[in-house]
């Protein structure tokens, strides 16, 4: 159970960081 756990953690914090980083090189 708390495998899953992590694994959810890290795809919120990845899907974080591609927004992040995508929405500031997407407006330069």
């Amino acid at each position: 159970m708390s495998k899953m756990i992590i694994i959810v953690k890290l795809f919120f914090i990845h899907r974080d960081y591609v927004e992040y980083y995508g929405n500031h090189n997407y407006k330069g």
